[in-house]
């Protein structure tokens, strides 16, 4: 038994997530003088300490014969980074996401109070002494 379609499948997630929903959206974003969500992670954290986790994280849809045939990631980027030095946990939301929750990624995060997902982000870094961190957009 091979994992290997298993292992394209979370990598056809992840690479949808980085898209941030297609080049032209993430032209008008960065149009507006805004950075993107991993952008503004990026100036916040020590360089290359960011390890995101749940980037395959979203709503998928399958095919008759059990394939992909549609996957709308999630509008939140979580994971651990450093900043000078010290582990922290960090939450930031997809803006252009977050504006327009039209999808069903969006419209299942936008119905949890921003209490909850703070204190939700709290008790993930739970298990370990890391602080947790909300980038806002």
């Amino acid at each position: 038994m091979s994992w290997q379609p298993e292992l394209d499948q979370l990598k056809q997630r992840q690479t949808a997530a980085l898209a941030l929903g297609g080049p032209e959206k993430v032209a008008r974003h960065t149009g507006n003088g805004k950075l993107t969500v991993r952008q503004r992670i990026a100036e916040l954290l020590d360089a290359d300490s960011f390890r995101e986790i749940g980037s395959a994280s979203g709503f998928a849809q399958y095919d008759a014969d059990n394939q992909l045939a549609s996957f709308t990631p999630t509008n939140q980027v979580m994971g651990r980074g450093r900043i000078e030095g010290r582990s922290v946990t960090v939450s930031a939301t997809i803006s252009a996401c977050a504006t327009a929750p039209t999808t069903a990624g969006c419209l299942k995060n936008w119905s949890m109070s921003s209490a909850w997902r703070c204190n939700c982000a709290f008790r993930w870094c739970g298990w370990s002494t890391a602080p947790a961190v909300a980038v806002p957009a």
